[in-house]
């Protein structure tokens, strides 16, 4: 459900934390400021040899709107240890893409992240399972 922030003249600060929003109300873009947030995607399944992409109309609100701190994507797998994985942000479709293509066949939790503010602390970052057959 879509809450309605026109109601909240003061909003000027959001932190999303585990009540994330992929995509924002266009009627609060130029009023507020995206903190951090930190949420799961659906799951996904894969061929080997093929990459991951997600939708994530966020990132590209708050680009357009100069919200990003830090514009650059990290992707990465979360296994035993972390192993970071090339990602590749694409304007044109509004999506991300996480290339799993040298990942052998098994299950992984991907992570996605952007905005890194080391300053406060905040970050955006999204996790999901995937299957590669």
């Amino acid at each position: 459900t879509m809450v309605n922030y026109t109601n909240l003249p003061s909003l000027e600060s959001l932190n999303l934390d585990y009540n994330f929003l992929t995509e924002l109300p266009s009627n609060v873009l130029d009023t507020i400021y995206v903190q951090s947030q930190n949420g799961e995607l659906p799951d996904q399944t894969i061929n080997q040899g093929d990459t991951c992409t997600i939708d994530l109309p966020i990132y590209f609100q708050m680009e357009e709107t100069n919200m990003l701190v830090s514009p650059e994507v990290t992707g990465e797998y979360i296994g035993i240890s972390v192993i970071q994985l090339p990602t590749t942000v694409n304007e044109e479709g509004n999506t991300i893409t996480v290339d799993t293509s040298a990942l052998s066949p098994g299950e992984y939790k991907l992570d996605v992240s952007y905005n890194h503010n080391y300053a406060t602390g905040g970050v955006c970052s999204y996790d999901w399972n995937v299957t590669i057959n």
